[in-house]
C-alpha cells in the first residue's frame, strides 16, 4: 500500500482542524458576556472573576510555544490530541466549577490547548497537497477571527438564562424572579424596583 492511499483526505483533514480550531475560539471569548453573571452567582470580586479570562489568556500564552515545539519533536497529531484532552477536562471542570478558584483552574486548564493553532497549521503543511496549503491555512485563520467574534453572542445569551435556573434551583421566590426578569441581557444591574 503507497503512502497515498495510507492519507486521510485533505477535506476530511482540514475540517477536523478546523472544528478542533472553533471548539477552542469560542471557549476564549464565549465567558467574556457572563463575567457579571459569574461574579454574582460565586459571589465574589471583581480581581477574581477577571482571572477566569486572564488565566485562559496567560496559559495559552505559555503553553502555546511549548506544546508547539513538543509537537515538532513527538508528532503533531499526538500533541494535538493531548491539547484537545486537556481542552476536554478543563470544559467539564469548568462546567462543574462551584467556587471561582476552581473555575479559574478549569479555564487554565482550557487554555492550555492554545497550541492547537500552531499544530493545526503544522499538521496542514505536512498533510495537504502542496497547491492546497495556503488555502488550507487561509480557512483556519478564518476559524480564528469568525470564531472570536462569534463566541460573545451565545455568551451574552445564555448567561442570564443560567443565572435565572440556579435562582430557581436555590428556592427564589417571586421577588427574585422578577427581578431576574428585568436584568439586562448582557447581565447588567436590574431597573430600580419604583414602589407605588
Amino acid at each position: 500500500m503507497s503512502a497515498e492511499h495510507g492519507r486521510v483526505r485533505p477535506g476530511v483533514t482540514l475540517g477536523l482542524l478546523a472544528v478542533a480550531c472553533v471548539s477552542y475560539v469560542l471557549k476564549q471569548t464565549l465567558v467574556v458576556p457572563a463575567l457579571p453573571t459569574i461574579q454574582r452567582d460565586l459571589n465574589t470580586t471583581t480581581t477574581w472573576t477577571a482571572w477566569v479570562f486572564t488565566g485562559f489568556l496567560l496559559t495559552s500564552a505559555v503553553a502555546t510555544p511549548l506544546l508547539g515545539k513538543l509537537g515538532d519533536t513527538y508528532g503533531k497529531k499526538r500533541l494535538l490530541v493531548i491539547a484537545m484532552v486537556i481542552f476536554a477536562v478543563g470544559t467539564v471542570g469548568a462546567a462543574l466549577a462551584n467556587s471561582i478558584a476552581m473555575l479559574i483552574l478549569a479555564r487554565a486548564l482550557q487554555g492550555a490547548a492554545g497550541a492547537v493553532f500552531p499544530l493545526a497549521f503544522g499538521i496542514v503543511r505536512d498533510e495537504l497537497p502542496p497547491e492546497k496549503v495556503g488555502m488550507g491555512l487561509g480557512f483556519l485563520s478564518a476559524t480564528f477571527g469568525v470564531g472570536g467574534g462569534a463566541g460573545r453572542l451565545p455568551g451574552a445569551a445564555l448567561a442570564p438564562a443560567g443565572h435565572r435556573v440556579r435562582r430557581r434551583e436555590r428556592g427564589g421566590g417571586r421577588h427574585a424572579r422578577l427581578h431576574q426578569r428585568r436584568t439586562s441581557l448582557c447581565g447588567q444591574r436590574p431597573f430600580p424596583i419604583v414602589h407605588q
